[in-house]
């Protein structure tokens, strides 16, 4: 679970909800964001080509999340362990955020995973 605000949460799943968040009154949104995942010993470092959060391990450990600018477009951030990070990006953006991410990660040799929804 992300908390972004103190009024916005997001439940996030790569599968079915459990039974017990059944009786929960949601709106499904998922189709609006892609899931794009950087990976690797100088991810962090991809990631402060375009974004200007801290992104040092003391400030933004792993497992903290954010709604930040990347290269312009707006995303959550998802520090997931010590060298991947998740981006949930607005569907619109998709392809301009991969073609950076991609070329960013290049000269690092960080890996860009396939978009995981």
């Amino acid at each position: 679970m992300f908390a972004l605000s103190p009024s916005e949460w997001w439940l996030v799943s790569s599968g079915t909800p459990v039974a017990e968040l059944s009786a929960l009154r949601t709106v499904d949104l998922s189709e609006g964001r892609t899931v794009m995942r950087l990976a690797g010993p100088r991810a962090r470092d991809v990631l402060a080509k375009g974004c200007g959060l801290n992104l040092h391990p003391s400030v933004f450990a792993a497992g903290r999340c954010t709604q930040t600018s990347v290269t312009h477009i707006g995303c959550v951030l998802h520090h997931v362990d010590a060298t991947t990070w998740d981006f949930y990006v607005p569907r619109s953006y998709a392809r301009h955020f991969w073609e950076w991410l991609t070329d960013a990660a290049s000269e690092f040799g960080s890996e860009v995973l396939e978009p995981l929804a």
